[in-house]
């Protein structure tokens, strides 16, 4: 009898497995294919628990991200940023590109100056390398806008167009404040008034008037006031010989102290001939003369001019024509817009007299086409008999052919100055 051959199951086999313990040669050839299943099956088994088991990989970089509430704008200006990551991190380091930087997650930065800027955030973390994320040229900053200028407020100034303001004549009244007003209110006091830049206004009567200019901007308000002459309408000439103003010379010497004291008799209504006056006058010219020169011939342009200006009106001035005409021009037109008379130097230079009255073709004081016709005169030495004959009767019309007898070039041996060979005259 064989003996047997026997295979032991383990318990927990599937019943499909189970075979009789002795078994035949076919009996064993099952068996057989049943193991080779089962040994199938457990390979099977373990395959897939391999494919199922965890592996170990490389640790992925965290998700690191940049967030700008804005990205441009005009400096001075502000930027929200927003870091985040998908890693809890440790520290965040904000390069703002502006040489300035940050330690908060979600930091407000300003930029304060123009420029495009590059803004870089680190992120660093307890078990994993620092993250770096760089976003170039993130911000533009354009530049600031200017400072605004500073307000300066107005240099209230009056400008008045024309030579002269005649009765019934438009004027025009020029802002020439400095500072930029806005706004004007002109008075022009006769009563009238305009809130225009440059109003144009008309006097009815002469006279003198005071205009006032309120000019305002935006760095506050001035004020110019301006004193003005209102002319009496033309009337073809102008005269302002007034009796009681003449006075004789006390010395043959003394002939501009004595036109001097004419004319300050006609500006300032006075009726003063003393010789006492002249004398006080003829030391004042003689200390202020232009030149040394001898006492005998008495004082000269520049001394007369002094004397004019400290005794009867600071406005007297000396002008030196090339031509007769430009002198007797000139002379008309002074008397014409400012009331006052006239000195001219006569006889060579020799000696002085008084110009008070004029006519002419057309007013000198709006116009350059005008030509002088006549001319009045005084002479202080009119009534002196060791040489009465020079000099006319005082307030005398002379026609411009006969006036150029008498104002003739200025001619001095002793002093070599600017108005040898031309026509003198003191002007105010």
């Amino acid at each position: 009898m064989r003996r047997s051959t026997g295979i032991v199951i383990a318990a927990d086999r599937p019943k499909s497995m189970d075979v009789p313990i002795t078994t035949g040669a076919s009996q064993r050839r099952r068996i057989l294919a049943h193991l080779l299943l089962g040994v199938t099956a457990l390979l099977a088994g373990g395959a897939l628990l391999t494919t199922v088991a965890p592996r170990t990989y490389a640790a992925d970089d965290p998700a690191v991200a940049i967030g700008a509430s804005t990205t441009s704008g005009q400096a001075p200006f502000e930027v929200h940023f927003t870091g985040s990551s998908s890693d809890m991190p440790s520290a965040w380091t904000w390069d703002f590109g502006d040489g300035t930087t940050g330690s908060s997650p979600d930091p407000n930065h300003w930029y304060t100056s123009a420029g495009t800027f590059t803004v870089q955030l680190t992120v660093s973390y307890a078990d994993h390398p620092d993250v770096v994320v760089t976003k170039t040229d993130l911000v533009l900053a354009a530049a600031p806008p200017p400072p605004p200028a500073p307000l300066v407020p107005p240099g209230a100034a009056i400008r008045v167009s024309g030579l002269a303001i005649v009765v019934g004549r438009p004027v025009v009244f020029a802002d020439t404040s400095t500072g930029g007003p806005t706004s004007w209110a002109w008075r022009f006091g006769d009563g009238t008034s305009s809130n225009l830049a440059q109003p144009t206004h008309t006097y009815a009567v002469a006279g003198m008037y005071t205009v006032t200019l309120l000019a305002r901007g935006n760095g506050g308000a001035d004020m110019a006031i301006k004193q003005v002459t209102v002319l009496d309408s033309w009337t073809g000439g102008a005269q302002l010989y007034e009796d009681g103003i003449f006075s004789k010379q006390a010395t043959l010497r003394w002939c501009v102290p004595a036109s001097t004291q004419m004319m300050r008799n006609l500006v300032a209504g006075e009726q003063d001939h003393s010789a006492a006056t002249q004398r006080a006058y003829f030391n004042y010219g003689r200390a202020h003369n232009g030149y040394r020169t001898p006492a005998s011939d008495g004082i000269d342009p520049a001394g007369w001019q002094a004397m004019l200006r400290r005794y009867v009106d600071p406005g007297y001035r000396i002008v030196s024509a090339g031509s007769y005409t430009a002198a007797v021009r000139a002379a008309a037109r002074a008397i014409r817009i400012t009331g006052r008379p006239v000195g001219v130097f006569v006889g060579y230079g020799h000696h002085v007299w008084v110009m008070s009255g004029f006519t002419a073709t057309a007013d000198p004081a709006v116009t350059d086409a005008f030509t002088v016709t006549s001319v009045n005169v005084e002479g202080p030495l009119w009534n002196r008999a060791s040489v009465n004959g020079f000099d006319p009767v005082p307030n005398v019309r002379l026609s411009i052919a006969r006036f150029r007898y008498f104002l003739t070039p200025y001619r001095d041996r002793y002093e070599p100055h600017g108005w040898r060979n031309r026509y003198v005259i003191v002007v105010p």
